[in-house]
């Protein structure tokens, strides 16, 4: 809490700190079926990182809607706004060139990192029919290659082998962004994205190819063929990309805790959540250039 506004606010995993505490943070997944004994004058709030689709179904019952009072979540509407990931403009990018003679050394054409192989998304789906105009490497569980997440060489090879990298969510709903995008988007390879978020106010312009701007995985994967070969388009998006940088969860829970302590500070700042628990059971849906 060393950078927030106020220095009075104390965060503890200490649970049988929870009857003293002026706000207590419930995550989602760990959710009981029932609230515990809550002490008058609390704010309960609701923290999730994770889409609905993988929720638990504790926090809909009557009881918990009843408790929560306010939302911690990566929606951009959510009372205290927590993003897995933020951008920061970069004061010295890599110059023209010395992208260039990145990109004149690489000799393939797209990875993809995944483990999880059945999703709501039908994210393999969409990939096997995307392998059928343009070679995509699938490494993990679903693939044929491997390396793992703590070997270097892993993202070494996004910055000298691949053109680009898919960043597709294991489910499409709103706002919903994670560390597939963040965690990679600062080594010179273009992301191709797929999920329900509207990137174009999540992300900074220029910098990304999303799936949603084609009619189907065939379309896409003659649009990146094109871009293989017209070195000048392709160079456009990473000097676009080149200007930010992805920053880790760490800031977006800082940022969002930091607006929890100045609120508990400032009583009449205290509303109720905005984006209700009701809400989140629609805020998915199903891809629908899959036929």
């Amino acid at each position: 809490m060393e950078p927030c506004r106020y220095s009075n606010c104390l965060l503890s995993p200490n649970c049988s700190l929870r009857t003293y505490a002026d706000a207590v943070l419930f995550n989602e997944r760990l959710m009981s079926p029932k609230p515990p004994p809550r002490t008058p004058g609390q704010v309960w709030v609701l923290f999730a990182w994770e889409s609905p689709t993988h929720r638990r179904q504790a926090m809909y019952t009557p009881e918990w809607r009843r408790e929560l009072n306010w939302t911690m979540t990566y929606r951009t509407n959510s009372d205290l706004f927590a993003p897995v990931g933020m951008f920061v403009p970069v004061l010295k990018p890599l110059s023209y060139h010395h992208l260039l003679n990145i990109v004149q050394h690489k000799t393939k054409t797209v990875a993809w990192f995944v483990n999880n192989c059945q999703t709501a998304s039908r994210r393999m789906a969409y990939v096997k029919r995307l392998q059928k105009v343009i070679d995509v490497d699938i490494f993990g569980n679903c693939g044929s290659f491997t390396c793992p997440k703590s070997n270097p060489e892993c993202r070494n090879m996004l910055n000298h082998t691949y053109m680009f990298y898919l960043s597709f969510e294991n489910s499409l709903c709103k706002d919903y962004i994670t560390e597939k995008l963040y965690k990679i988007f600062n080594v010179p390879c273009v992301p191709v994205v797929r999920g329900g978020a509207d990137y174009k106010h999540l992300v900074p312009n220029g910098t990304y190819i999303d799936t949603a701007d084609f009619a189907s995985p065939e379309a896409l994967g003659w649009h990146l063929k094109g871009l293989i070969s017209n070195t000048s388009a392709y160079m456009d998006i990473l000097m676009h990309k080149e200007q930010y940088r992805a920053l880790s969860s760490r800031p977006g829970k800082v940022m969002a805790l930091c607006e929890l302590c100045y609120r508990l500070n400032n009583p009449g700042t205290q509303w109720s959540t905005s984006a209700g628990i009701e809400e989140r059971n629609e805020e998915c849906h199903v891809p629908a250039d899959l036929g």
